[in-house]
């Protein structure tokens, strides 16, 4: 599948004029006028892009996956000065080395570019590298709207560049042909100044987060070797972050400047097995399977240790759950300190219906890691399957509580509460799932759902209409006061 994620750089090349930065974000002067997006439009932006985005990529979904991107992304986003108070962070299996960044704080990343990494610090390199993109708006200043277009013109030209860039015919290629009438030329400098300012600040944070600013420009060098080998035809990342002798350049004199202590060890041996994982699941399973047997069998035992990882992971995706578990069982008695190990084991006693053992992995893995919400949300999910609806509720109740911002937690809420039979405060959690991930009609359907049960619950009652009426206004960002 040919990548869509163009969306930074086609946005600020094809779409718009420079514009000045609001005062208040202290960002430098990169000439035009003034007019950018307010936050609260940006983030229904990339909603209504995301929501598009969702139905072309295929998207990982996987806790673990899903766990380490997002604690690198808010390790680094500490030391930056965020607009937004929440990001996400999307794993895309597609082989094609790419990333990018779209409006209201949206990371996404290719299965391929992890894989292409071979430390924590070059894939940091290039999440820094996205987020300065989000946190510096670029896009917002990039967009005039007193002179360019309204907002349901907006929405609609980069739902047209999502579906050209997947193939997706003349409705594409038509928003593709008549955003070229805006000044391509002029465009492409410009944004050449905002890969250097994502540069600049990016190997910042990546410093100032304790990982090795080198990785930054051993990244680029990597990339850019890999294009010549293969006769000069650039890869999806530097189509769309253009790299130049004098960037790679100064990314290298910063890091110079920036090396110091260096970067803890176990935070490599964290990203291998982050790295594992994503290999197991972004090939068939027979190839994965195949791999992770040869890589098992080696005769270091560092790579030993990853392969068997690989493996267990690999014949659970087969169903060949029994070796698996053996695997992994011993991998664990191997190394008992391991999150990821213990987690995986934890987790495919669970899906091969192994509840009891499951709970009890779960309950191990709890104590053990007090502050893991991994941890949390798999026991809760460990203590449905073994009727423990009341405590599940609790356990789901609280983590909602703690990341309103994440969808899978509010369905998790949704099924234990449906399954102690709180029915209206299940639709309820459901529709903040649907809200949640883009889907609004219906979130708005669930809610009256649960509205229609609620029977005489007066409370209750007001306080979904008042949900609805917030749902609905958060739709149409228009004509609301800048933030």
């Amino acid at each position: 599948m040919r990548t869509i994620l163009l969306a930074l750089t086609l946005s600020t090349t094809l779409l718009a004029t420079p514009v000045h930065a609001s005062n208040d974000l202290q960002l430098p002067d990169l000439g035009g006028s003034t007019g950018a997006l307010s936050l609260s439009e940006e983030k229904a932006l990339g909603k209504e892009f995301m929501q598009e985005a969702r139905s072309g990529l295929d998207i990982m979904h996987d806790d673990q996956i899903n766990d380490y991107l997002h604690s690198m992304g808010y390790r680094l986003l500490e030391h930056m000065n965020p607009p937004f108070t929440h990001y996400r962070f999307i794993l895309v299996k597609d082989p094609n080395i790419n990333a990018f960044a779209a409006p209201g704080g949206y990371i996404v990343i290719n299965s391929g570019l992890v894989l292409a990494a071979d430390n924590a610090s070059e894939l940091a390199s290039v999440v820094a590298h996205e987020l300065s993109h989000i946190n510096q708006r670029h896009i917002s200043r990039a967009i005039d709207e007193s002179q360019r277009m309204q907002w349901p013109m907006l929405a609609a030209m980069l739902a047209g560049i999502l579906l050209s860039a997947a193939g997706g015919g003349q409705a594409g290629q038509a928003a593709m042909t008549a955003s070229t009438a805006y000044g391509i030329q002029n465009q492409l400098q410009f944004s050449r100044d905002f890969e250097r300012e994502a540069d600049r600040i990016g190997i910042q944070a990546l410093a100032s987060a304790g990982y090795d600013p080198e990785g930054m420009p051993a990244f680029f060098e990597k990339l850019q070797n890999w294009s010549r080998l293969q006769g000069g035809n650039p890869m999806e990342f530097l189509s769309t972050h253009p790299l130049t002798l004098d960037r790679i350049a100064d990314t290298r004199n910063r890091a110079e400047q920036l090396s110091g202590k260096r970067p803890d060890p176990e935070q490599d041996h964290d990203f291998d097995r982050f790295k594992t994982r994503v290999r197991a699941f972004s090939m068939t399973p027979n190839e994965a399977v195949s791999f992770f047997r040869i890589q098992a069998s080696s005769q270091d035992s560092y790579q030993k240790e990853l392969g068997s990882y690989g493996l267990g992971l690999a014949l659970a995706q087969k169903g060949q759950y029994k070796e698996a578990i053996a695997r992994l069982e011993q991998l664990n008695g191997q190394h008992p300190s391991v999150f990821a190990y213990q987690a995986a084991l934890a987790e495919i006693l669970l899906d091969s219906g192994k509840y009891a053992s499951a709970l009890k992995s779960y309950r191990q893995l709890q104590r053990a890691h007090p502050d893991s919400t991994l941890a949390r949300a798999g026991l809760a999910q460990a203590l449905l399957e073994t009727d423990e609806e009341q405590a599940a509720v609790g356990m789901a109740r609280q983590l909602a509580g703690e990341h309103p911002q994440n969808a899978l937690y509010q369905q998790l809420l949704a099924r234990a509460l449906d399954k102690a039979g709180n029915k209206s405060e299940a639709h309820r959690a459901l529709a903040e799932y649907y809200f949640l991930t883009g889907a609004l009609p219906s979130a708005i359907q669930q809610l009256e759902i649960a509205r229609s049960i609620s029977g005489n619950d007066t409370k209750a009652r007001a306080a979904i209409d008042a949900r609805m009426v917030e749902m609905k206004r958060s739709g149409n960002p228009q004509g609301k006061d800048k933030t």
